[in-house]
């Protein structure tokens, strides 16, 4: 099974029992108790794209009026040591 698939079909079973999940392209907002809460995943640190990308975010937040951003950051690919 390629690894596209594996990922599809992981996020389908987290929709299925209602956990949410984000990626580098999907930005969900939750509410919970009345706070709005923006949750994106970034790639890498300190490049021009990362940046850009952090600014996509936290634009797509502020536009929904979010009252929290939560950012995670993956440092890289695995099993790669450069």
């Amino acid at each position: 099974m390629t690894t596209e698939k594996k990922i599809y079909r992981y996020n389908k079973n987290l929709e299925e029992v209602r956990i949410p999940y984000f990626d580098y392209e999907e930005y969900p907002v939750l509410e919970i108790e009345g706070i709005k809460i923006g949750l994106a995943g970034i790639t890498g640190w300190n490049d021009t794209e990362t940046k850009k990308n952090i600014e996509k975010a936290t634009t797509y937040f502020q536009e929904q009026n979010t009252d929290l951003i939560i950012l995670t950051f993956h440092w890289g690919i695995e099993r790669e040591s450069k």
